[in-house]
């Protein structure tokens, strides 16, 4: 699946983000709307697809899992106007790891606690 496959004027849809980005019009302003489709297309690669709802964690964590859930929602929604589909992990928190922050997992969110260390304690040096 290419973009050409998502957007048929993909061609023309790329001139207007470039004009977007360099801070210029090309012949309008960008419009992104995006709906579902009534009639999806259906890949055999996500026909044993379904949505997780327990492992939390997977939902974040899980390479495979994110593919085909992306895959999955590009091939049921319509991009109208400039809107182009985008992958997102959801890891807000990643900057809080490298200073030893455990992540925790919910259904749709992710969050740390504070940094583990106590006062006149250093920032744990083994986690970078």
């Amino acid at each position: 699946m290419t973009l050409y496959d998502i957007k048929e004027d993909w061609d023309i849809v790329k001139k207007r983000w470039e004009a977007w980005w360099n801070f210029d019009i090309y012949d309008r302003p960008l419009l992104m709307v995006t709906s579902a489709k009534s009639n999806p297309a259906r890949l055999p690669e996500l026909e044993n697809f379904r949505y997780e709802e327990t492992d939390f964690e997977r939902i974040y964590t899980d390479p495979e899992y994110l593919i085909s859930k992306t895959l999955f929602e590009v091939c049921n929604t319509f991009y109208g106007g400039e809107s182009i589909p985008v992958m997102q992990h959801g890891w807000s928190v990643g900057h809080a790891l490298t200073f030893g922050c455990k992540p925790n997992f919910a259904k749709d969110t992710i969050w740390t606690d504070t940094v583990p260390i106590k006062k006149g304690e250093e920032y744990p040096r083994d986690t970078i």
